[in-house]
């Protein structure tokens, strides 16, 4: 019986060390944290990963809005973004808000008549801006002439639900046709466009 029982206990001691060294451990895993900042979603949004684990973060604007760029443990300003989970991670996503261009157009734009080519006389050009918004709107203004290849620009503000007229003065040396273009910005973003063109004389 003594013999039995010594061998049953060998028997489980074997069982319980094959069973430990058979036990493999888990795997390390950190955890991913996406904030929104303004409105829109990430995907994924945060979990648990395996450590080592490329994720490609997607993030993706509520209507009215636009991804302006990553925080955290991210950067850039495309709206996908990757990342190696190493370590815990805490990546911000940028929304803000679709910029609305204000109701500005260019109007009654005057240019010179009987245009001779010189590089003395001044010939005067007015376009007017006219602003039907309830705010006063400040923009900026282009000017484009395709002989000269040149730009003329400036910034002004237009008075709420009233026009701004804008003479600019130039020299005209080459004889033959000339296009000139007027364009107005708000933020970076152009809102109205006028071109004309004009015979300069020999």
């Amino acid at each position: 019986m003594k013999v039995i029982r010594v061998l049953m206990i060998l028997a489980m001691c074997t069982l319980l060390v094959f069973g430990l060294s058979c036990n493999t451990s888990k795997p390390t895993t950190y955890q991913l944290t996406t904030i929104i900042e303004g409105q829109g979603n990430v995907s994924p949004s945060s979990g648990a990963f395996v450590s080592g684990s490329m994720l490609t973060l997607t993030a993706s604007p509520a209507s009215g809005w636009e991804f302006d760029h990553w925080g955290g443990n991210s950067n850039g300003s495309e709206n996908i973004t990757r990342i190696t989970m190493d370590s815990d991670k805490t990546v911000y996503a940028y929304f803000t808000v679709t910029p609305i261009a204000p109701n500005v157009k260019i109007q009654s734009v005057t240019l010179p008549s009987n245009v001779k080519a010189s590089t003395e006389v001044i010939y005067p050009t007015t376009f007017r801006l006219v602003n039907t918004e309830s705010v006063d709107i400040t923009g900026t203004w282009q000017a484009y002439s395709s002989v000269s290849g040149n730009y003329d620009s400036g910034t002004v503000t237009i008075p709420k639900n009233s026009y701004l007229d804008i003479t600019r003065n130039y020299i005209y040396t080459n004889v033959g046709p000339v296009t000139i273009t007027y364009t107005i910005y708000y933020n970076g973003v152009q809102i109205d466009t006028w071109s004309g063109t004009m015979n300069i004389l020999p």
